[in-house]
């Protein structure tokens, strides 16, 4: 069974957050680099050790998917560079990693804060988690934080008519499921199997996404629920067009342990640590305490469309649909309505993994 914790966690809000929509109110910004603090710091500490054992000229750092910067710099510079610097005074070279959409500007201001006089050297290019990014054996330090359940693309294209009206993973239909998690894992495999080819021998590897047991999904499923019924509803009121299923899906997939146990052993990585946390919602975990439903609903759906608001103005501007702000406050508001209902079926909790991996050292 996985393991609980009574944290609040989620880095898709950290990484896709809008930052006019997702106010002081919200628990979840930040709080995966926290549980995954202790797992940095060990693998940091052994990469270190490693470009030392190696007789390496510096230490090689890469951060795949890093969005902002905001937190995974902020997680560099509490956890990771710390430990780095009580093994060795190497000079330290950062790569930030993430995709052409990204606004990278926001990063480069960022990495720019690391470079303060220590010995430490960032930059940033385009690359895509499942490719190669950088030159064979030059890395010593891999993370990539919440970040490798996006998919980067899915199996029907934009022919989402075989779908049933599903916008996500976890309710789709068991046929277009198992397509979809095929490539999921076709996409992991090839991030394992080319970071094994960039890490140095001896070279550590973290890594966290969504996650699934038998019988726990992945955190925020539960609003996927939340969301289509909602659209739904909408549909019905006529307020959407009935093909606006069609125009929007939510590409995201999360892994089995047993899955990606299989994935790490054919790419030959060592498995130091894994650990996939079922993670409480903290909007469940306040309304469980002070019983109340409408500060519970609001916090869920403002989650949410912090998280996918642009993916559903997209998707209106595709249905040629007007006014799409104003029509997302229709979304909130029917969201709202029925996490009220029904408070402990609608939430953000569900199962995170936490992977630390390793090349094996040099003979």
């Amino acid at each position: 069974p996985a393991k609980r914790v009574n944290q609040s966690c989620t880095g898709r809000e950290a990484k896709a957050m809008d930052p006019k929509l997702y106010d002081a109110h919200s628990l979840a910004q930040a709080s995966l680099h926290t549980l995954a603090a202790k797992m940095l710091h060990a693998a940091a500490t052994a990469a270190a050790e490693a470009a030392v054992q190696n007789g390496d000229s510096y230490v090689g750092l890469l951060v795949v998917g890093p969005a902002t910067g905001v937190n995974d710099i902020a997680s560099i510079k509490k956890d990771v560079l710390p430990a780095m610097r009580l093994v060795t005074a190497l000079p330290i070279r950062l790569l930030f990693a993430d995709l052409p959409s990204n606004d990278s500007r926001m990063l480069l201001a960022e990495a720019a804060t690391l470079e303060n006089g220590e010995n430490i050297w960032a930059t940033a290019k385009v690359g895509f988690a499942a490719k190669r990014i950088t030159e064979s054996e030059s890395l010593h330090f891999v993370m990539s934080l919440s970040t490798l359940h996006w998919m980067q693309q899915l199996p029907w294209g934009t022919d989402q008519a075989q779908l049933g009206g599903a916008i996500s993973y976890v309710t789709l239909p068991p046929s277009p499921m198992a397509e979809l998690r095929a490539l999921a894992d076709e996409e992991l495999q090839g991030f394992f199997s080319s970071r094994m080819a960039e890490l140095r021998p001896g070279g550590q590897m973290v890594a966290t996404f969504d996650g699934e047991t038998s019988d726990v999904s992945h955190q925020f499923s539960r609003t996927y629920f939340l969301a289509e019924k909602a659209l739904k509803a909408m549909i019905e009121e006529e307020l959407l067009p009935h093909d606006f299923m069609v125009h929007y899906f939510i590409p995201t997939v999360s892994y089995s342990e047993e899955r990606c146990n299989a994935m790490l052993t054919e790419c030959g990585l060592n498995a130091i640590e894994k650990t996939f946390l079922d993670i409480p919602c903290p909007y469940l975990l306040a309304w469980q305490a002070n019983h109340d439903s409408v500060k519970h609903a609001d916090e869920v759906a403002n989650a949410f469309l912090a998280c996918f608001k642009q993916q559903l103005l997209d998707a209106m501007a595709a249905c040629k649909v007007p006014e799409g702000e104003s029509l997302l406050q229709q979304l909130r508001s029917r969201m709202s309505k029925f996490v009220a209902e029904a408070p402990a079926q609608f939430h953000t909790g569900g199962i995170t993994a936490f992977v630390h991996t390793a090349k094996p050292a040099a003979s």
